[in-house]
């Protein structure tokens, strides 16, 4: 029905109605929508069925990561109390070159005849010099160690030169015991390795000579250590300056020692006692490694050395058995301070060696003195870590110091910068570098 009204005129229409239309647009409407709802019912569907998925192996893998995280937690701190417990139990070892050790690669002679068959199947792989090539000064004592004494010569070869040298003189009758003698036998395979390619670095050897109960190990010799040198030049000191030598130098040292050590690396042979005593200073300023035997004596008096202030922790907590390549990147970073310090006495406010282990391990090392800079610095941090593993290699530690040689004058400056500089010095103390 339709109504129309104009001009107070209405109309009416009626008309016929059927449900045709209706179901018309019923169909129409349904076609429309619930067409196109379909697919979207579908894809909603299978959105909530992936994220569903997803959320139940989210689920899954977190409950299980806490699990094994809380299982983890408890296995790591079992063992902490079962570590520490073991470590409480146990107290800080010193061992000192002269109380002996047994290396990992010492075999121990299975009798003196062995000792005795082994030593000259080594000993004749060696050059030999005639004994009578030999003048011997026995009153000149320079060196006491394990093995015996080191008395000054003459080498008067008729094939060169006569040469001041350095004899380490040994006995049989002082070789009975057999620890000293692996720690012999393994020296001479490592002198034996060195001497098939000569390296100017190090202290030459001239050879051996013997007698019926005596053997005579012949070395270049060097009276001058390189400890005596840096303390010499604190003396010597120009009024502007805190020491004779010059910034230049002193670094050229530490690149020189660190290419000595990196070659006695390649050839599987480590030092084990590095110290200021143990290199010496020719008369062309150049470095010397020694690498047999002991060092010098430190003062007149006969005292020898006591190397624990240049030990790496690992070999002051367990000996020479734990000791590597990067024990003595440790000891050579001692020195380089040394050199530094002009002399100064590794940790000088720690007394005696007993308590130096557990200094180094709380985090102590040598001090920075004040005209060291920090890249200088840095590199010798770098090589006392306390875990071998992350410390430097040789290679690392000579292009560091090469490349501070550049700009010595940046990495340290001896100028005296005020009238208190001397006494910002790191202290000399020989008697707490000595045996007691």
């Amino acid at each position: 029905m339709f109504v129309s009204t104009l001009q107070n005129s209405t109309k009416i229409l009626y008309t016929r109605s059927t449900h045709e239309q209706h179901a018309s647009s019923l169909d129409d409407f349904s076609y429309a929508t619930f067409e196109k709802g379909q697919s979207s019912v579908v894809a909603l569907a299978v959105t909530c069925i992936i994220f569903g998925s997803c959320l139940i192996l989210s689920l899954i893998t977190y409950f299980y990561l806490r699990y094994k995280t809380c299982h983890g937690q408890g296995l790591i701190s079992s063992r902490r109390r079962n570590a520490h417990e073991m470590t409480t139990q146990q107290t800080p070892i010193i061992e000192r070159e002269n109380n002996g050790y047994l290396m990992e690669d010492d075999v121990l002679p299975a009798s003196l005849e062995s000792f005795k068959q082994q030593l000259q199947q080594l000993v004749d792989g060696l050059e030999r010099q005639p004994r009578n090539a030999l003048r011997l000064n026995v009153n000149d004592v320079i060196g006491s160690g394990r093995y015996g004494e080191i008395i000054s010569g003459r080498l008067t070869s008729t094939e060169t030169v006569a040469k001041e040298c350095a004899l380490h003189v040994l006995s049989m009758d002082d070789l009975n015991d057999s620890q000293t003698q692996a720690h012999l036998l393994r020296e001479l395979r490592q002198l034996k390795k060195l001497k098939q390619q000569r390296n100017e670095l190090l202290q030459d050897f001239y050879g051996i000579s013997s007698s019926a109960d005596w053997f005579y190990f012949i070395f270049e010799l060097h009276r001058v250590s390189l400890k005596r040198r840096l303390i010499e030049s604190r003396q010597a000191a120009p009024a502007p300056h805190l020491t004779s030598l010059t910034e230049q130098l002193v670094l050229q040292w530490m690149y020189e020692l660190s290419s000595a050590l990196s070659y006695l690396g390649s050839c599987q042979v480590i030092h084990r006692q590095l110290s200021g005593y143990s290199v010496y200073v020719n008369d062309d300023c150049k470095l010397k490694l020694s690498y047999f035997g002991p060092p010098h004596y430190v003062n007149g008096n006969g005292q020898q050395l006591d190397p624990c202030r240049w030990l790496a922790p690992e070999v002051l907590r367990h000996g020479q058995s734990h000791a590597t390549v990067k024990s003595d990147v440790w000891s050579f970073a001692c020195v380089a301070w040394e050199c530094c310090a002009l002399g100064g006495t590794p940790y000088a406010n720690i007394p005696n060696s007993q308590q130096l282990l557990d200094a180094i391990r709380a985090g102590v090392r040598p001090a920075q003195p004040v005209y060291v800079y920090a890249d200088l610095y840095q590199l010798l941090l770098n090589c006392w870590q306390l875990e071998p593993s992350e410390r430097i290699g040789f290679e690392d530690v000579s292009f560091g110091v090469r490349q501070l040689m550049t700009s010595a004058r940046h990495a340290l400056c001896f100028d005296r910068l005020s009238s208190d500089t001397l006494d910002t010095l790191p202290l000399y103390l020989p008697m707490l570098e000595t045996q007691i």
